[in-house]
């Protein structure tokens, strides 16, 4: 079950689900909340994942998560694509 939190522009800066893990929906070039004050290294991969999904689709995955569905690098940063052009980042890879 996830637990909305009030942060960011239209009150939701993301939402946190009861294992820690935070969610963070942006429009693709901007950096969820949680990776804006990790290192610039940290941004950058944030940043190369939404942008570029068709290379880390290639990287396996290697942080375990494979029973909850990560089927490649790309699912350690993005959780979602949306329609209307944003992304559901995840906490995974920033902390």
């Amino acid at each position: 079950m996830a637990v909305v939190i009030g942060w960011g522009p239209q009150g939701e800066r993301g939402r946190v689900a009861a294992s820690g893990d935070r969610f963070h929906r942006v429009p693709v070039g901007h950096l969820p909340a949680f990776a804006a004050s990790a290192p610039s290294w940290v941004q950058r991969a944030y940043l190369f994942a939404a942008g570029q999904p068709e290379v880390l689709r290639h990287i396996p995955c290697y942080c375990g998560l494979e029973g909850i569905g990560h089927r490649h690098n790309g699912d350690c940063y993005v959780q979602a694509r949306h329609f209307d052009g944003k992304v559901t980042f995840t906490s995974y890879s920033a902390t």
